[in-house]
């Protein structure tokens, strides 16, 4: 008998845990949509994340995750999953977005930073990431998801994720929708798998990463920043200016890093360089 209370304080806790949290989440409600209904509204904080998406949180934890709003509702004979992650900062919710797109069919100017597939919309707005998948992946299904997104939406304060004043360049202007940011090694797993190597014996850093890629050949154009400036110093000494490899520290603990199949010295004057 005393195992069994044990059991049902450990239920009431858990419950406890996921439940109770800030509400200031911009969730739906069934008043929101005639004929819709929610069938699961939940909160989770970085303890219970792993309740939801067991082996899928320590990416959000890596990028600053604060509180998750989610809900499973149901509308028109379709089935939705809604995400709303709101994480530490603007750039904590840009990079698990950058991080997390799959397969963008469209990024249309509902929101600056959004990826929408016939299964799913994300975005990025403010400090939250928001995903929301449908089940049928028809293009009616894909109109409802976008109704759903539109609502959730309406109801947030719009700030955006501001690119680095590096990254403002016209050169730049037609890739900027592969910018990712990368804080650690389950971010470049995700985002940039082919860097993970470079940065596994690191701690504390992001890099911001652009790839440009067309029919001259490629050049993955970094901002890299370190916590501390022997980071920084231990970073270059491991990986040497040559043949590929562009390097320039722009102050103590920040590295302009780039590799490239390209001319290096094109790459430098197109990219302007040699000013910096």
């Amino acid at each position: 008998m005393k195992f069994f209370g044990i059991i049902v304080i450990y239920i009431l806790f858990s419950t406890i845990s996921v439940g109770q949290t800030d509400k200031g989440f911009p969730v739906l409600s069934e008043s929101d949509f005639e004929g819709m209904k929610i069938q699961r509204t939940e909160y989770y904080d970085g303890n219970s994340l792993w309740g939801l998406i067991n082996g899928g949180a320590d990416v959000y934890l890596e990028y600053g995750f604060k509180e998750l709003g989610f809900q499973e509702v149901e509308w028109k004979g379709f089935n939705f999953r809604i995400e709303l992650y709101r994480m530490l900062d603007v750039t904590s919710a840009y990079g698990i977005f950058s991080a997390s797109l799959y397969k963008c069919a469209s990024r249309d100017t509902i929101t600056k930073y959004i990826c929408i597939n016939p299964f799913q919309v994300q975005a990025a707005i403010g400090d939250y990431y928001i995903s929301i998948a449908n089940d049928k992946g028809t293009n009616e299904a894909q109109s409802v998801t976008l109704n759903i997104f539109s609502k959730i939406v309406s109801r947030m304060e719009k700030h955006y994720f501001a690119m680095p004043p590096f990254f403002d360049k016209e050169i730049f202007s037609q890739y900027i929708h592969n910018f990712k940011v990368v804080k650690g090694g389950l971010g470049f797993q995700n985002a940039f798998p082919m860097w993970e190597k470079m940065f596994e014996d690191f701690e504390y850093y992001e890099v911001d990463i652009l790839p440009i890629e067309d029919e001259r050949g490629f050049a993955y154009v970094s901002l890299i920043k370190f916590r501390t400036e022997k980071d920084a110093k231990r970073f270059v000494a491991d990986n040497p200016e040559g043949d590929t490899r562009i390097i320039k520290m722009i102050s103590s603990t920040e590295i302009i890093f780039i590799e490239t199949n390209m001319n290096k010295n094109d790459v430098e004057e197109i990219l302007h360089l040699h000013n910096n």
